[in-house]
């Protein structure tokens, strides 16, 4: 019996066949001089082989095979011993055996299993080719065995490189999980201090409105409000002599003035901290409403023998809410004409910026202080005092600057001993600010 024959037996094919936890040996790296040549030589015995030039295919095979012995390319020997044994007349069996059983022994010892399995499938092949039947069923069968257990192993190998990439994505939704937890958590928490923030803007508002209303009336309202039951009750009594009613007359019309105009600065004022107020911008020739207001003031501007010097264009039109608007010119100008010397002049001018139209008011008076200019630009001004006496709260100057923001605009003060003026720029298209 051929020797390679007696080695398929049972239980010598199973000891052989079996599949160790060794993987098999990788090809070497290409970039190896050595093993260019062998593929080249190879390359050039299939090439040869395909145009029917069998024995000189067989020539360049061997010369492939003495390279790789030289250089110690087991895995490459028994590469070369398979294809000659593949392309050998069917009437070289024996030489065809003796090649593969070569390379069986190289296969086994660098433990490649695929080349092993190639091999044995070669064996049995020959063997079919040649009615040994049993000799077929032994290699066959050491093939598929070999082949089992590559795919086992293959198997194996994607069944664990699944679980690592489920586990991977376990992971990963698992931390995106957390991230969105956190992610959540984090804008919950800003919103909450955000709102939190903003209670806060609103309650310290509320508690400054509260305090300045209490103000107002504690020592606005107050005063006034006693003066005048002061007094009634001099005049009950019979205590201001003729001589005395002219000025006691005129210091009652004051008095009564301050109470109005204090009264209906601050019903105005509770509306708009309130919300009740809203602004409702519309085109009106800006001329009227200055000359309006002006009429309203003609009182005390002639006492004090103030002139009243206006350049604006007669048609000059500005979108603004007219209300606010009549409010803020006309506190403006009551203010000029408390603060003017008397005898002096108040200017009133407006012109067509590139983006805004430009009001000015400006007063020949006492000035300002940089200390009240700074109370002005944070809406904390307190009571003053007219060249005249005349009482201002600050309410007033507080509304216009809550007024012009709501129209979309900005107001500035600029004050020196003897010059004030402010300037009040509003955009030339309605801003709706509720």
């Amino acid at each position: 019996m051929n020797p390679l024959l007696i080695k398929l037996s049972p239980i010598v094919l199973f000891i052989a066949c079996g599949i160790l936890s060794c993987k098999h040996v990788p090809l070497s790296g290409s970039s190896d001089p050595a093993l260019k040549v062998v593929e080249h030589l190879s390359d050039s015995a299939k090439m040869h082989y395909t145009r029917g030039h069998t024995e000189l295919a067989i020539q360049y095979y061997k010369r492939a095979l003495q390279h790789a012995q030289n250089h110690k390319l087991p895995q490459h020997q028994a590469q070369v011993l398979l294809k000659m044994a593949k392309i050998l007349p069917r009437q070289d069996i024996d030489v065809s055996l003796s090649y593969l059983d070569s390379a069986l022994r190289i296969a086994k010892t660098i433990h490649h299993y695929q080349l092993q399995s190639d091999i044995y499938r070669s064996i049995a092949e020959i063997h079919k080719q040649h009615h040994n039947y049993t000799a077929a069923l032994f290699a066959l069968e050491a093939h598929n065995l070999l082949t089992d257990s590559l795919l086992d192993e293959r198997r194996n190998k994607n069944l664990q490189h699944l679980a690592m990439k489920k586990d991977a994505l376990r992971e990963r939704v698992f931390y995106i999980l957390v991230a969105a937890i956190l992610l959540g958590i984090a804008l919950a928490l800003a919103l909450f201090f955000r709102r939190t923030k903003k209670l806060n803007r609103e309650l310290t508002l509320a508690v400054d409105v509260r305090n300045k209303l209490f103000s107002i009336i504690s020592h606005d309202l107050r005063g006034p409000a006693g003066s005048l039951k002061l007094a009634y009750e001099l005049l009950e009594t019979g205590a201001i002599s003729d001589e005395e009613f002219p000025g006691f007359f005129k210091m009652l019309k004051n008095q009564s003035n301050t109470l109005n105009e204090t009264l209906d600065s601050l019903l105005i004022w509770s509306r708009s901290q309130l919300d009740e107020i809203r602004t409702v911008p519309l085109k009106f020739v800006l001329l009227e409403s200055i000359k309006f207001n002006l009429a309203l003031l003609e009182g005390q501007y002639t006492i004090k023998q103030l002139k009243i010097n206006i350049s604006v264009p007669i048609d000059m039109e500005i979108y603004a809410d007219k209300d606010q608007f009549d409010f803020i010119i006309r506190n403006l100008l009551s203010n000029a004409i408390k603060f003017s010397y008397a005898g002096s002049a108040i200017e009133v001018t407006a012109e067509r910026k590139k983006d805004s139209i430009l009001l000015t008011v400006t007063d020949h008076g006492i000035g300002i202080s940089p200390e009240r200019q700074a109370q002005f630009q944070s809406g904390t001004l307190e009571t003053t005092f007219g060249t005249s006496g005349e009482k201002g709260t600050g309410l007033g100057l507080r509304m216009i600057k809550d007024f012009v923001s709501a129209s979309g605009g900005n107001i500035s003060l600029q004050s020196t001993k003897g010059n004030t003026q402010f300037s009040l720029s509003l955009p030339p298209t309605p801003v709706i600010k509720n």
